[in-house]
């Protein structure tokens, strides 16, 4: 039984492919080579890492850069709407303060007028007195009115320096709250004046002499 098996072993031996010394040796290099080339694929896999990151940084840096601008225009062109906007309310205030102005002006040349005129019908004989205070109350109506007018010309300044958005708009509703009562205020002054100048009419036609 021995020697069948002995001539087994023998047949495996022979049927084994048998490494040579050299094949043996090629073999080891080849695989201390690889080994030693790990260090270098770590070295290379960090470099394309760090290569990588420094990608991602430089765009977000871009990126961010790109936001700056974009934030100094958005900037820019708000400052340049909030200077057209104070150019125009300033524009505006002084249109409106010139009215004012230029209606005070004619009521006082027109009331200068009456003025002279009354002077002559009390010369003449003719009583004044009723005319005269209505003159009066038309003067310290025109008085009042300016005042008025300085309050709404004020109101349209502070819009300029409002801090928000919604109080600037509350100020521009009281600044056309403003505007609005000195216009009727300056209408009252002009009825008041109507008033003298038909008292007026009426006296001369009275001291008039009678035609026969």
């Amino acid at each position: 039984m021995k020697k069948p098996l002995f001539l087994a072993l023998v047949a495996l031996f022979l049927v084994v492919p048998t490494v040579s010394a050299e094949e043996a040796g090629n073999a080891r290099k080849s695989i201390e080579e690889i080994e030693a080339y790990k260090p270098e694929m770590r070295v290379d896999k960090n470099s394309m890492m760090e290569s990588r990151n420094a990608e991602r940084e430089e765009k977000a840096g871009m990126l961010e850069e790109r936001q700056a601008e974009r934030g100094e225009a958005m900037e820019e062109k708000r400052s340049e709407l909030e200077q057209q906007r104070l150019q125009r309310l300033e524009e505006h205030r002084e249109r409106v303060q010139h009215r004012f102005e230029l209606y005070s002006q004619r009521f006082e040349t027109i009331i200068e007028k009456m003025r002279s005129r009354l002077v002559k019908m009390e010369e003449s004989g003719v009583d004044t007195a009723a005319i005269e205070l209505q003159l009066q109350q038309a003067e310290v109506a025109i008085s009042q009115t300016e005042t008025l007018g300085d309050q709404a010309i004020a109101a349209i300044s502070a819009v300029g320096k409002a801090e928000s958005q919604e109080e600037a708009q509350a100020l521009l509703a009281e600044a056309k709250t403003a505007v609005e009562a000195t216009r009727s205020a300056y209408k009252v002054v002009g009825e008041l004046l109507k008033d003298v100048l038909e008292m007026m009419k009426d006296a001369a036609a009275k001291r008039a002499p009678q035609r026969n």
